[in-house]
C-alpha cells in the first residue's frame, strides 16, 4: 500500500511536469475548472521525495540509500527554499523555474513548502535505521492533513482556503495526501503504523475506526452544506447539526470498540482459565507420575556402617519421570552393594523399565552373584524389552578388605576421593550400555583406604547443551575433593558436599530437562575381627 500511494504522487507530479515541459495547462491543473497548477519546483519536489520513498519501502542496502537520502535532501531543500523566499521577500528563482514554456507563474503555495520540507525530513529519517519509526510517521501524518485539508476544501466547493494559507492545486493536494500516506505505512509493522495495520484485534479495530472517520466526517460536512446551501436551516443550524452528526457517529463508534473490548477481555478471560486448568491437571498428572516413580525406585537403606548423602531431582520437563534409580544391598555385616542407573529416555515408561531393572538388580545382588555376572544377567534382561538402552554401574564394597570392585555397563565413572582429599577416577573398563546385546563384561577391584568417599552420579548432574561432559566431571571432582579435604569424618558432612555439589553443577534447579541422582558414600575405618576368628572365605554364586 505505502509504494503503491508513492507511485501514484509521483505519476501526479510526472503528469505535471509533462504539462509544463509540452505546455498543456490542464495536465498542470488535473480539471479545467481549477485556476491553481502544480508548480515545477513542487512537481520536482513531490518526484524527488516519491523516488525516496520507493527506494526506502525496499528495505535498500548502503548505496540505494544514498540515493534515497539525495531525493529527500532535495525535496526538503525546495521546500526550505521556497518559504525562505516567501517570507524574506527574496526572490531565489526557484518560484520562477521553467521546464520548457508554460503558460502562468507557477508559484509554489507557503502550505506546499511546508509540507514538502516536513515530508523532506521524515524521509531522511526514516533512511536511518536507528531512528524510531514514529519519528517519520508523524511527519508523515502532518503532509497527509495539510494535502487533506486542501481536498476537503474542494470537496466542499471552497475556491480558496487562504486566510489558513493553504491555497494548495488539486493534483499537488491530491500528491501531498499520497506522499504523506506513503510515509506512515512505509514501517506496517512499526509505531502507529503497526497499531492499525497488525492482524490482531487491535488492527482490525484500529482500522475500522479510521475508516469510519474517514468516511462519516466528511459525508457529514457535505449533507450540513447540502441543507445550508438549500435552505433548509441557517447557518448556525448547520454547524449545530454537524457537531451532534459527529457526537452521535463517534458515540457509536466508541460503543462498538467498547463491544468489542468487551469480547476479547471475555475471551482472554476464557483462555487464561484455561490455562490455569491444564497447568492444574498438568501438576497432578506430574504429581501422580512422581509418585509413581517414587513408589517403584523405593527406599534404599540407610546402613549405620556406611554412611551416605543421597540427592533426587525430577525433571523439570514434562511430567518429571525418569528412568534414573539407585539401590544399596547389604550383603553381610561388611560387604555392600551398591548400584545405580539410567534408563535412556524420559516419561512413564522409562520410569517402569527403571522399577523393573532395580527388582531385577536387586534381586540378583542379594544371590551374591559377581559383578559381571549381575551385569550379564541385567543385559540378558533388558534385551528383551523393546528399544532399551540403559547404563548401569555395580559395586561391591568389602569394608573390612578396604577393595572395592566396579563393573560398569557404559556409565558415567565412580569418583573416588581419598582421606586426604584428593579425586580421582574409578577407572572401570569401557563397555556398551545394557540392551546392546554384547553379552561381555569385565569387573575390576581396587583397594579404597578407610575414610575415603565415594561418588556415584547420573548424566543429568553434568550434562549441559555446549559443555564437555569430562569437563564437568572434573567440576564434579574438584568441588568435592575441595569440599572434603582436612574435613574429619562428620555425619553432616556428606550432606553438605551433596548441596555444593548440586549448587555448582545446577545453579538453576528448577529449569533442569533432565532427572538428576547423586550418591555419596564415606567408608569409616574398618573394625577389627574378632580374636581368635579368621573372616570366612567368601565365595561367587551363580
Amino acid at each position: 500500500m505505502a509504494q503503491g500511494a508513492a507511485l501514484m504522487a509521483m505519476v501526479l507530479a510526472g503528469v505535471a511536469v509533462l504539462g509544463w515541459v509540452l505546455d498543456i495547462a490542464v495536465l498542470t491543473r488535473l480539471l479545467p475548472r481549477q485556476a491553481a497548477t502544480m508548480s515545477p519546483d513542487t512537481a520536482v519536489a513531490v518526484l524527488s521525495l516519491g523516488l525516496s520513498l520507493i527506494v526506502l519501502i525496499r528495505r535498500p542496502r548502503t548505496r540505494m540509500v544514498w540515493i534515497a537520502r539525495f531525493g529527500a535532501i532535495l525535496a526538503a531543500g525546495i521546500g526550505a527554499l521556497s518559504l525562505v523566499s516567501k517570507f524574506t521577500g527574496v526572490d531565489l528563482g526557484l518560484d520562477h523555474l521553467k521546464l520548457g514554456s508554460p503558460s502562468g507563474t507557477g508559484v509554489m503555495a507557503p502550505a506546499t513548502a511546508s509540507a514538502v520540507l516536513l515530508g523532506g525530513f521524515a524521509a531522511f529519517w526514516a533512511s536511518i535505521p536507528r531512528l524510531p519509526a514514529w519519528t517519520s510517521q508523524i511527519l508523515g501524518l502532518a503532509v497527509l492533513a495539510l494535502g487533506l485539508l486542501r481536498l476537503y476544501g474542494f470537496a466542499y466547493d471552497v475556491s480558496s482556503l487562504e486566510p489558513l494559507d493553504t491555497a494548495l492545486s488539486l493534483p499537488t493536494a491530491m500528491a501531498l495526501a499520497l506522499s504523506g500516506l506513503a510515509l506512515f505505512l512505509r514501517s506496517p509493522d512499526e509505531g502507529a503504523a503497526g497499531l492499525v495495520m497488525n492482524a490482531g484485534t487491535t488492527g482490525v479495530l484500529g482500522r475500522w475506526m479510521l475508516s469510519t472517520t474517514l468516511v462519516a466526517s466528511p459525508l457529514l460536512g457535505w449533507a450540513a452544506q447540502a441543507g445550508e446551501d438549500a435552505g433548509l436551516f441557517t447557518e448556525h443550524l448547520a454547524t449545530a447539526l454537524l457537531v451532534w452528526g459527529h457526537v452521535c457517529v463517534f458515540t457509536v463508534i466508541s460503543l462498538a470498540a467498547l463491544t468489542v473490548g468487551s469480547r476479547v477481555e471475555v475471551a482472554h478471560a476464557a483462555a487464561q482459565r484455561q490455562v490455569q486448568q491444564n497447568e492444574e491437571r498438568y501438576e497432578q498428572q506430574r504429581r501422580i507420575a512422581y509418585t509413581l516413580q517414587q513408589s517403584l525406585m523405593g527406599e534404599p537403606p540407610s546402613l549405620p556402617r556406611l554412611p551416605s548423602a543421597r540427592r533426587y531431582l525430577p525433571s523439570a520437563q514434562e511430567a518429571g519421570v525418569g528412568g534414573d534409580w539407585f539401590d544399596v544391598i547389604p550383603l553381610d555385616e561388611s560387604r555392600t552393594g551398591v548400584v545405580i542407573g539410567d534408563v535412556m529416555g524420559r516419561g512413564l515408561e522409562a520410569a517402569a523399565v527403571m522399577g523393573q531393572l532395580r527388582a531385577a538388580a536387586h534381586a540378583l545382588a542379594m544371590t551374591d552373584v559377581a559383578p559381571h555376572r549381575l551385569m550379564t544377567a541385567l543385559d540378558t534382561f533388558v534385551g528383551d524389552l523393546a528399544d532399551q538402552l540403559v547404563t548401569c554401574c555395580y559395586l561391591l564394597i568389602d569394608q573390612d578388605a578396604q577393595r572395592v570392585t566396579v563393573c560398569s555397563a557404559g556409565h558415567l565413572p565412580v569418583i573416588v576421593v581419598s582421606p586426604e582429599g584428593a579425586p580421582r577416577l574409578l577407572r572401570a573398563p569401557v563397555t556398551v550400555p545394557l540392551g546392546v546385546g554384547s553379552g561381555s563384561y569385565e569387573q575390576i577391584s581396587e583397594p579404597v583406604p578407610a575414610g575415603s568417599t565415594l561418588a556415584l552420579y547420573t548424566d543429568g548432574l553434568i550434562e549441559r547443551p555446549g559443555t564437555d561432559i569430562y569437563t564437568q566431571i572434573d567440576v564434579l571432582a574438584d568441588t568435592l575433593g575441595t569440599v572434603l579435604k582436612g574435613v574429619e569424618a562428620d555425619p553432616a558432612l556428606l550432606e553438605r558436599a551433596a548441596n555444593q555439589l548440586v549448587a555448582t553443577l545446577l545453579p538453576d534447579t528448577i529449569a533442569h530437562d533432565d532427572d538428576v541422582t547423586l550418591l555419596l558414600l564415606r567408608l569409616p575405618e574398618a573394625r577389627p575381627a574378632p580374636h581368635g576368628k579368621v573372616p570366612a572365605s567368601r565365595s561367587v554364586k551363580w
